[in-house]
């Protein structure tokens, strides 16, 4: 299915391969692809079940591709399945290099997407509703978001973010300035906008 969309002779700049149920494999090759493709703006992939190693292998792209601005990743269960469990003290797990974050510790997938967008400057617009995602990931995510300053729409709807993931996601938004529109509809403790 990706098989040439990373050469010149294949100028794709929009993918969108929604409620296909493709599941990890080929989120591990659309995240292989993304990671040299050079021409790539908007991917949606949104309902496709991409956990485990697609949903690493995406956020890995995230870190190398140049030229992506919109990605939608709704309702593909990054936060309960899309673990990658990380054995080394440096962090090496396989062919990809991660931030270091402790021997033996169980890293989400949407917390591995929140340390990428630490380094990624293209990315518009980014949508991870419905991921499972919890307070401890929303949390790295916003202060991966602090040093991002491309990013401007983040949705994370339907994610059970409790109260301190979601404060995090609105501090964040003080912190920069660039996210100027976050949607944190569903799950989430109500939080008195006085609160510090």
């Amino acid at each position: 299915m990706v098989v040439g969309m990373d050469r010149p002779a294949c100028p794709l700049e929009v993918l969108i391969l929604s409620n296909n149920e493709l599941g990890s494999p080929s989120g591990e090759a659309i995240g292989n692809m993304l990671s040299i493709n050079t021409t790539i703006k908007q991917v949606d992939l949104a309902w496709n079940g991409i956990r485990r190693t697609g949903a690493v292998t995406l956020a890995n792209a995230l870190f190398t591709n140049r030229t992506l601005q919109r990605l939608d990743i709704a309702w593909n269960g990054f936060g309960t399945e899309g673990a990658l469990w990380c054995s080394s003290p440096t962090g090496h797990v396989g062919a990809l290099t991660l931030p270091y974050v402790g021997c033996g510790t169980l890293m989400a997938g949407s917390e591995h997407l929140g340390m990428m967008l630490s380094s990624n400057n293209t990315l518009r617009v980014l949508n991870i509703s419905h991921n499972s995602v919890q307070a401890q990931s929303a949390i790295v995510i916003a202060n991966n978001l602090k040093k991002n300053t491309t990013l401007t729409n983040l949705q994370m709807n339907g994610n059970a973010l409790g109260k301190d993931g979601g404060r995090a996601l609105l501090r964040c938004m003080d912190g920069t300035g660039d996210v100027r529109i976050i949607g944190l509809d569903g799950e989430i403790a109500p939080i008195p906008l006085a609160a510090s």
